[in-house]
């Protein structure tokens, strides 16, 4: 008696749920195909000029904002930003920098790496790397001190009023959260 009442009731509720799941997937894949066609569209024929990447990370920056101020998304650069700063280790110049206004200021040298050795001191404000001048550059200007190890790169910076330039071997740096000490 039991199993006649309980292989209707499993058979609705298995049918029940793969129908609603049917339903959100047919849903997803119609509101895709929407922004796709929308997102081809803008590309190809907005009146100005668009970066296809930059559309995309907008929209779902939007798209995540709209659900809780937690989930966020990080692209490319920042999962890479985020593994260096996870690990301690990346290869440049072995400072800690600050840029603003396409300025780039050195926060701390790192004691024993290329900056340090260089004469590299904080407060020292870094115009120009390489041939690129740093008031003209749009894009994350400390990206630039970044490189293959062994790689050379000329920095002109500004140190109380004088501009000084100086030439740095990249190194990989491995950073350590909290300097270690023992008392003997």
């Amino acid at each position: 008696m039991k199993k006649r009442i309980i292989l209707p009731i499993t058979a609705v509720v298995i049918f029940l749920t793969t129908t609603s799941y049917k339903s959100d997937f047919f849903e997803i894949a119609k509101q895709i195909e929407i922004f796709t066609t929308l997102f081809k569209e803008i590309n190809m024929n907005y009146v100005d000029e668009t970066n296809p990447a930059d559309l995309m990370d907008t929209a779902i920056t939007a798209m995540l904002a709209d659900l809780d101020p937690y989930t966020v998304y990080w692209n490319e650069q920042e999962v890479e930003q985020a593994r260096i700063q996870n690990s301690g280790e990346y290869t440049g110049i072995g400072a800690s920098v600050q840029t603003k206004d396409h300025k780039i200021t050195i926060i701390e040298p790192y004691k024993g790496y290329p900056a340090d050795k260089a004469g590299l001191k904080a407060g020292d404000e870094i115009i120009k790397i390489g041939n690129v001048d740093l008031s003209q550059f749009e894009n994350d200007a400390g990206e630039l001190l970044k490189g293959s190890a062994g790689t050379s790169v000329q920095l002109t910076f500004k140190r109380q009023g004088k501009t000084k330039t100086t030439q740095l071997k990249r190194e990989s740096v491995e950073l350590h959260a909290v300097p270690y000490s023992k008392l003997i």
